[in-house]
């Protein structure tokens, strides 16, 4: 797998996205911290880690345009317009302020819907479509997995040792080094002067044609969203776990969150390993029953060292559906369509994750933490038996 590094153009695509990835982890945890100091509010606080959210609804249209414009530049106009989206919030200083923040997080997550589905399109332009393409997804899931490690680890200390001003110039200084991996790309779309360009509309509509057409992509949409809604539920239970089950402080939920990110480096090269020896379907099959398995021993336990070994079982499961799913999403798909299909998917799995959240909060406070655990991970098992009926064998 780490033979394709040797493959100029995706290694420079992978070394920008380590790096951007690496910038917006530090000020994802870096600007809580700053309004929470201004503000001593709770609401304001989570706000500035949602307010972003809606923008993703807008991600199949942004799809559209990725399909009709050359990829490459929309990913570098995309980068530079994301490191002078940010620069405002040196600017904030005052409560009556924030609106600048929350403003400038809108318009960092808007040309985000841009870079994503034009990110996941692009990679089997440069490697093709054949066993490395695999390989490229597990080395970019490890890319994620490393900046979240040590941007959600190093981004409090980081701001408590320099303030916001200057963590927001390294996020644009990442953003900026991502836009110059893309300008040295060799790589140059085939021009298409096969005829007129459809409206944007129109293009919107042969992506999801396709995707419902699709046997296979109607299957892994259908697995993804209950696993995506479950890890929300999840996601709903981590504070409750760790207080009430777990009792623990607050520094244990770092070390969790720690633990999956640790999961990703293994389970990304183990995944990639595991798909070229028994198929994809077999493999995220495996590991979304994997992945159920871990959740609920992690969430069933009150020891936190058992609970930090499920989560790094967690993880390294769960990177290996994800890594299968997008393989599979790029090679069931055709170019021309890839970026509506990839930004359909995308859009699909962030309303997900906000109603999976939204359910679990409210059954913990319901149920409680157990029967809430129980729910979720029967859904997560239940999606790993439901790839072999809905995802066609090959």
């Amino acid at each position: 797998m780490l033979a394709l590094l040797g493959h100029r153009d995706f290694r420079l695509l992978w070394s920008g996205q380590l790096l951007s990835g690496l910038g917006s982890w530090l000020l994802f945890v870096a600007v809580p911290y700053r309004v929470f100091q201004m503000t001593r509010s709770p609401a304001a606080t989570g706000l500035a880690f949602v307010v972003a959210g809606p923008a993703t609804l807008l991600g199949p249209l942004a799809g559209a345009l990725v399909d009709r414009w050359d990829r490459r530049r929309t990913m570098l106009a995309a980068d530079l317009g994301r490191a002078a989206a940010v620069l405002p919030l040196l600017l904030v200083d005052r409560a009556d302020q924030l609106w600048i923040v929350y403003a400038a997080l809108v318009a960092e997550s808007l040309l985000g819907q841009l870079f994503d589905p034009a990110a996941q399109a692009l990679v089997p332009a440069l490697v093709g479509r054949g066993p490395e393409l695999a390989s490229a997804n597990a080395l970019l899931s490890v890319d994620a997995a490393v900046s979240r490690l040590l941007g959600a680890s190093f981004g409090g200390v980081a701001f408590a040792a320099w303030g916001l001003g200057a963590l927001v110039w390294v996020d644009a200084g990442t953003y900026l080094a991502s836009a110059t991996s893309l300008a040295l790309l060799r790589w140059r779309p085939v021009r298409d002067d096969g005829g007129p360009t459809q409206p944007a509309a129109t293009d919107l509509l042969g992506g999801l044609r396709h995707l419902a057409r699709s046997r296979p992509l109607r299957g892994l949409l259908a697995v993804t969203l209950a696993f995506v809604a479950a890890n929300g539920a999840y996601t709903a239970l981590l504070v409750p776990d760790v207080q009430l089950r777990l009792h623990a402080r607050a520094g244990a939920l770092g070390l969790l969150l720690a633990a999956t990110g640790a999961g990703f480096l293994v389970g990304a090269p183990a995944g990639r390993a595991l798909q070229r020896r028994i198929g994809a379907r077999a493999t995220m099959s495996l590991s979304l029953l994997g992945t159920g398995a871990a959740f609920l021993v992690w969430f069933g336990t009150d020891r936190l060292e058992v609970a930090v070994a499920a989560a790094v079982a967690a993880g390294a499961a769960a990177v290996a559906f994800l890594v299968g799913r997008r393989t599979q999403v790029q090679l069931q798909t055709p170019d021309r369509l890839l970026g509506r299909v990839s930004a359909a998917f995308l859009a699909a799995e962030a309303a997900a994750s906000l109603a999976g959240t939204a359910i679990g909060g409210a059954a913990v406070a319901l149920a409680g933490v157990g029967p809430t655990d129980t729910g979720a991970g029967a859904v997560l098992l239940a999606s790993g038996l439901l790839v072999a009926v809905l995802v066609p064998r090959g």
